[in-house]
């Protein structure tokens, strides 16, 4: 409803108009329709913010598909209280609804930990934070999205919802609504089932698994590694750890690895194309040390688990590829599609793959990318991909290869 007495032109007509006039079953359906259009904003917005990391496009929820439900629930109750506030200065407003949305992120960061136990974000790196849930920070940060909401997102969602015929508000209301909800259940039991894959895995290698699943679901704790490592090298220990594990473990030779392992990999490494790749830089020889780690610890984990130790092995080392030479095109692909693109290179340059393998290349990073692995295999890549270069983590590292630093130590 268009209120245009509330001011000089459409669109300032347009962004008054902030309820609903719809009434009923409609005003039922324009609410799902609303929760349905900011769960996508959400996603959007996170994406777009994620996206400043130049690690590709990243999924930014919890959910499979474009959707953050708990964005959209801040909308909804914040959408009365711009009714119920109205009486207080629009700063007092503003802060009370920032206040609200921060809550309410508070309340889904615990709930999913309590019913999944992972955590899908961290922010104990983060200045004035309360059990890494919440932060000052995100606080300015919901701050800016209320005002955007309440002055412009909202508005426009009512007049849009409004706006649609009547024989499809209702119909589109409960398709999106039966589409989050089938997406909902289907993500809680993924994350379970592969949640449960990482406790056996840690269990059967002995280590320990809480801290782990840390290691594996928690985004942003992944995307801030480079911070905590600036902080642990500062201690004498921890600089001794790395030093220890970069010269003895992370190098070129394969003297411990079982003879299958290095049969499974051996036309990867042998190839001209790959070889030229990881000579090129020392960036590539580093990175080609630590994926050759990836690579065994992937098939010592499948290998336990009763998985393909093989495909997860290629996988991991193929994920690394690069070519030595970009066009500006092919640059600005890897930063949107990494490792779609790396995919496409192997496949040119390396020869074919197969299923697992192309799920390993297109999805190991997982959560840092766009959807979770479908493979075992990937996942188990995806694990070890972290454990080997979380230097947070060097101590499993350390008991997971005793025997061979011992060797190294004593050769």
């Amino acid at each position: 409803m268009v209120h245009p007495e509330r001011g000089g032109t459409p669109l300032r007509a347009l962004l008054s108009n902030q309820f609903f006039s719809l009434q009923g079953l409609d005003l039922v359906a324009g609410f799902m329709l609303y929760f349905a259009v900011f769960c996508v904003v959400g996603w959007l917005i996170e994406m777009t913010y994620l996206g400043t990391a130049r690690q590709g496009m990243i999924n930014s929820g919890f959910l499979q598909g474009p959707f953050i439900p708990a964005f959209a629930c801040g909308t909804l109750l914040i959408y009365p209280f711009t009714l119920l506030a109205a009486m207080f200065p629009v700063w007092l407003q503003l802060v009370l609804f920032a206040i609200l949305a921060t809550i309410i992120e508070y309340m889904a960061h615990w709930t999913l930990e309590k019913i999944l136990g992972i955590r899908i974000w961290d922010y104990s790196d983060e200045f004035l934070h309360f059990q890494g849930r919440i932060c000052l920070k995100y606080t300015f940060f919901w701050l800016v999205l209320v005002t955007l909401l309440v002055y412009v997102l909202q508005p426009l969602a009512v007049a849009f919802i409004e706006h649609l015929p009547r024989p499809v508000l209702r119909p589109l209301a409960l398709i999106m609504f039966v589409i989050i909800g089938a997406d909902y259940i289907y993500s809680i039991r993924l994350f379970g089932r592969l949640s449960r894959a990482i406790t056996r895995v840690c269990g059967l290698m002995g280590l320990e698994s809480g801290p782990l699943h840390d290691l594996q679901f928690n985004r942003p704790r992944i995307m801030n590694e480079k911070k905590r490592v600036k902080k642990l090298l500062h201690l004498a220990a921890n600089r001794e750890l790395e030093q220890t594990v970069l010269t003895r473990l992370f190098v070129d030779r394969l003297w411990l690895a079982e003879p299958a392992f290095q049969a499974a990999i051996r036309d990867i490494i042998d190839h001209p194309k790959f070889q030229a790749w990881h000579d090129h830089q020392d960036n590539a020889s580093l990175t080609y040390r630590q994926h050759l780690r990836i690579a065994e610890l992937s098939w010592r984990f499948c290998q336990a688990m009763g998985f393909d130790a093989t495909a997860a092995a290629r996988g991991a080392l193929l994920c690394a590829y690069k070519r030595c030479k970009l066009s500006p095109i092919s640059h600005a692909r890897t930063v949107l599609f990494p490792q779609t693109t790396v995919l496409q290179w192997v496949t040119k340059d390396l020869g074919k793959t197969n299923r697992v393998e192309r799920d390993i290349i297109l999805w190991y990073k997982w959560p840092i990318n766009f959807k979770a692995p479908a493979t075992m295999e990937a996942l188990m890549v995806s694990f070890a991909a972290k454990l080997v270069k979380s230097l947070e983590y060097r101590p499993a590292l350390a008991h997971l290869y005793k025997a061979e630093l011992e060797i190294a130590a004593h050769g």
